[in-house]
Parts: structure tokens; sequence; C-alpha cells
């Protein structure tokens, strides 16, 4: 027999997960709450807000702002968490390139990995990156160098002009670097 007090609660159900589903929380927080906490002068909390944010993805989209300006926090394991949530937000950040480009000349390598990351999950939007990516395989620290090969790689066939550096990195003195370099060629090359 067929209950309407059943499929009553059981649409019910459904709406209301649906409901859940599309609001962005962390924690039993939401994003415009850890947003707000990205202005706190406490570093933990600040910290605390960043990692929200990347763990909540996509859905944080609304954050891109909030952590673009985080980006120019005083603390360089902010602004690289900063630059991890950018690149979980992934395409949907795609107005933080500029800054995620700035944020390659940065002076600590972990901030400067990360904004690479962050890049490279942007992808193929994140074209404008490629002069920087092509200046940031030569820095000096291989981690650096090995993920400007990666991301040129993600971008793809926008990163056409990196073909020469990427070529030029095949002989890099790392390993990691020389195989990021080779994989890059293969994904920019494609037809």
């Amino acid at each position: 027999k067929f209950s309407w007090v059943l499929f009553v609660l059981a649409l019910g159900l459904l709406i209301f997960t649906k409901a859940e589903d599309k609001k962005a929380v962390y924690n039993s927080r939401t994003v415009e709450q850890w947003i707000a906490d990205l202005k706190d002068k406490d570093w933990s909390v600040r910290y605390s807000a960043v990692t929200a944010l990347g763990k909540i993805g996509p859905k944080a989209e609304k954050a891109v702002p909030a952590l673009i300006e985080a980006l120019k926090d005083k603390d360089y394991m902010l602004r690289g968490c900063a630059a991890y949530a950018l690149g979980s937000i992934g395409p949907k950040a795609e107005k933080a390139v500029p800054a995620l480009i700035e944020a390659l000349k940065d002076k600590e390598v972990w901030a400067r990995t990360f904004a690479a990351y962050a890049l490279g999950k942007i992808g193929p939007k994140a074209e404008k990156a490629v002069p920087a990516l092509i200046e940031a395989l030569k820095d000096k620290k291989w981690e650096f160098r090995y993920y400007a090969a990666e991301v040129l790689g993600k971008i793809g066939p926008g990163a056409s002009e990196a073909v020469p550096a990427l070529t030029k990195a095949l002989k890099d003195d790392d390993k990691k670097v020389r195989s990021a370099a080779k994989e890059a060629l293969k994904q920019i090359q494609k037809k």
C-alpha cells in the first residue's frame, strides 16, 4: 500500500538534503564565517580559515577575493595556504590568476610553490601565467621548477610559448624536473 505520510517525509528529506548540499559548510561554519575570520588579528584564526576554505573547495568560490587578499599576509605559511585554498577552488578561482602570478615572485619557496600549484588547478584558464612560469623554470629551488613545469602542462596547448624553456628543462639537474618537463611537453603538444 502507498503511504502518503512516508512519501511526504521522504520528499521533505530529499529537499532538505539538496538544500544542505548547496551550502558551503565546514565544521558547521559557512564560507561567509570563514571569510570573516581571514581578517582576524590572530594568525591561528586566519590559518584555520584558509584551511577550511581549501577543504570546502569549489563551493568556496565567493571567498576568492578574500583569499587574494590573504596572499599578501605577512606570514609566508599563510600566504602559501591561501594559494593552496585558491587551488582547491580550481577553475572557479580564475580571478586570482594575476595575484597568483605576483605570488610566484614570493621570497619564500613555500608560498611560490603553492601559487604554482593553484595555477595548475585553475588549469587552462591560467594561461596568462605562462610567461611567469617560464621564468620560474630558472628558479634555484628544484621544487619550484618542478611545479612550474607541471603547471605549464596543466595549462596545455595555451602554454605553447613555453616549449623552448621546457625543452631546455629536459636537461635540468633534477630528475623530477626533467620528468615534469617531458610530461608538460606532451600535454602542450597534444593534437
